[in-house]
């Protein structure tokens, strides 16, 4: 290893690569989400090649432009909210959009995910209230996103 180059650690690639992933899901490209949050394609670039991480404005605008808590981000996915989506997806109120032939897709779950961890939404861990959310993410889908796209 060349010793002029900084050590890229492997907490820093996890983030560029999860970075990568929900920027891709959104389909922005780096410069997109560069100008969404107000930094240079170079930036995101580095962000996404693990050599550098964004400052914790940086992540709130990034989280805020992907729809993805900062939580599930920084590869820390609340347990309690994981727990509350897989109750869910067991639940007969997933078992009805099954039945429709649309079940939860991962953009919706990303979705569901930003609101519960990102607005501290512990009182709708029921499947109940879960379900209504995901009804209204399908029925109002500029709900979540963002004016700076």
């Amino acid at each position: 290893m060349d010793p002029k180059l900084p050590a890229m650690s492997d907490p820093l690639l996890e983030f560029g690569r999860r970075l990568r992933t929900y920027r891709d899901r959104r389909g922005l490209t780096q410069p997109e989400l560069a100008r969404a949050i107000g930094v240079h394609a170079v930036t995101i670039a580095k962000w996404e090649g693990g050599s550098q991480e964004p400052s914790g404005s940086n992540l709130v605008a990034l989280c805020a432009v992907l729809r993805v808590s900062p939580n599930v981000l920084m590869g820390r996915p609340r347990a309690s909210t994981e727990e509350a989506i897989a109750a869910y997806r067991a639940s007969p109120y997933h078992a009805t959009l099954e039945a429709e032939g649309r079940p939860l897709s991962d953009d919706e779950t990303d979705d569901l995910r930003y609101l519960l961890d990102s607005f501290w939404l512990d009182g709708a861990k029921n499947p109940k209230v879960l379900h209504s959310l995901v009804r209204l993410i399908r029925e109002t889908p500029d709900l979540l996103a963002s004016d700076q796209k």
